[in-house]
């Protein structure tokens, strides 16, 4: 079995309000955990591989939506202990407490454009990183080199970005911290800056 992750600070903690796991997600977890990284159970072919990768992935998209879709107000109840536990069991447990921290220490910003683009910038101790909203992708090295080279499914800034887009960290008080709107100009140039400085 897969040991929750330890807690952290106080808005990711709020999150982990204890309950006993879903059992559709202990059998989700259980089913994607022999695909991770290091299990042995797809080292063989890299088609395997791509599948289990994709089917890893899908099982990630599928536990945040879980926890989008919980509302504070009326919305779904979900066991967030059991999304948490779920995301530990696809991603490392560096990366899923890291983001949590991000999270607590307000590190997750939204800048959008007149007309709805819009990306998320995750500041870190020593830079800030690029996010977008949809899709997979993120400026930092880690992204480049872990997440696109070495097969994991995501860094610690895209995930704090989709756990802080849920509505439960926001009534924690650990989700988006600030929303910046721009001109289209604008916001095209402090996105190029962003993007530049990255390289």
């Amino acid at each position: 079995s897969v040991a929750p992750p330890q807690p952290c600070h106080r808005g990711a903690s709020r999150l982990r309000q204890m309950a006993a796991p879903a059992p559709a997600c202990s059998t989700l977890v259980a089913d994607v955990a022999v695909g991770a990284p290091g299990s042995g159970g797809s080292a063989g072919s890299s088609v395997v591989s791509a599948r289990a990768r994709i089917q890893r992935f899908k099982a990630l998209q599928d536990m945040l939506d879980s926890l989008r879709s919980a509302g504070p107000d009326g919305g779904p109840e979900v066991d967030v202990d059991a999304c948490l536990v779920g995301l530990a069991a696809l991603v490392p447990d560096a990366v899923l407490q890291q983001a949590l921290q991000i999270l607590d220490a307000g590190g997750v910003a939204s800048v959008s454009s007149e007309l709805g683009r819009r990306f998320y910038e995750v500041r870190g101790r020593k830079s800030s990183h690029l996010v977008l909203p949809s899709g997979l992708y993120c400026s930092c090295p880690y992204f480049a080199r872990r997440v696109l080279e070495a097969g994991e499914l995501c860094c610690k800034h895209w995930l704090a970005v989709q756990l802080a887009r849920a509505p439960i960290a926001a009534e924690a008080q650990s989700g988006v911290s600030s929303s910046t709107k721009l001109g289209e100009d604008a916001f095209s140039e402090w996105a190029r800056q962003r993007y530049i400085s990255a390289m």
